[in-house]
């Protein structure tokens, strides 16, 4: 969706995005259900977190060369 949205309204709007993975747990859930969630699904073995949301999206709106990305922020979970 990222890609044709950006295909379609190129160039005057640019469309990218940040796939999350595990960053904050379910409702419910604390920061150990996170962290046992990390060790056990993603070959990182941690979570990610709010500052690191805001450098990548901080990134994609500094780049005024950047359009149809996605970048996947998840620890590689889903590789």
């Amino acid at each position: 969706m990222t890609q044709n949205l950006a295909h379609d309204l190129v160039p005057n709007i640019r469309v990218n995005a940040v796939a999350l993975g595990a960053i904050l747990p379910p409702p419910g859930k604390g920061e150990s259900y996170l962290k046992n969630l990390a060790q056990l699904r993603i070959p990182l073995q941690r979570a990610g977190n709010a500052g690191m949301v805001a450098d990548n999206v901080l990134h994609l709106l500094r780049q005024d060369f950047l359009t149809g990305i996605a970048i996947r922020l998840d620890g590689a979970e889903f590789l």
